[in-house]
């Protein structure tokens, strides 16, 4: 398996792979520790979550504590060859009890759990491992996630049958 990390910027190859890294070694003015965070992506979020950074850097054997001015030439190189085509070797699936589920997600205080619709916008709903719910193993997260899409589902049909003109206008604006 091979993955390019950052085709959704537009990147195709490990040299153009490079030029990104070198556009924000010069952006981040040296200083920085190369571990801190990703600054590849847009000004207010990069597109690799930090621990995938972590992660990505120590396939190419870069301390995560070096700044970025003293990036080689040769890590540069590393650094943007795992980024562009780092390959995996699948060698099958885990053992029982291997799985696991991630943390995290949209908080359920902003969720209307009643209806799964977001209480910060109107009309979006949220279900299955989107939502901050863990559950143990054994089909626990499974369940919730079928039965959050289902109920969402639910009340999306129910929303749908309400006709236009009978909604606030609050919703109104909110559906345009």
């Amino acid at each position: 398996l091979i993955i390019n990390w950052l085709a959704a910027l537009g990147v195709r190859n490990q040299e153009e792979a490079r030029r990104a890294l070198e556009k924000a070694k010069g952006e981040q003015r040296g200083k920085k520790l190369i571990g801190t965070y990703c600054p590849l992506g847009t000004t207010t979020s990069s597109i690799i979550p930090k621990r995938l950074w972590v992660f990505l850097l120590d396939q190419a054997a870069i301390p995560k504590s070096k700044q970025w001015s003293e990036l080689s030439k040769k890590e540069m190189q590393r650094l943007s060859e795992v980024l562009s085509s780092h390959k995996i070797k699948v060698t099958g699936k885990g053992a029982f009890k291997d799985e696991f589920v991630t943390c995290g997600g949209i908080s359920l205080k902003d969720v209307d759990t009643k209806t799964l619709q977001s209480k910060i916008v109107s009309r979006l709903f949220f279900a299955g491992e989107i939502l901050d719910v863990d559950g143990i193993t054994g089909g626990y997260n499974f369940q919730s996630a079928w039965s959050t899409g289902w109920h969402a589902g639910n009340t999306i049909g129910t929303l749908a049958t309400v006709p236009f003109s009978n909604l606030s206008d609050t919703e109104k604006k909110s559906s345009s």
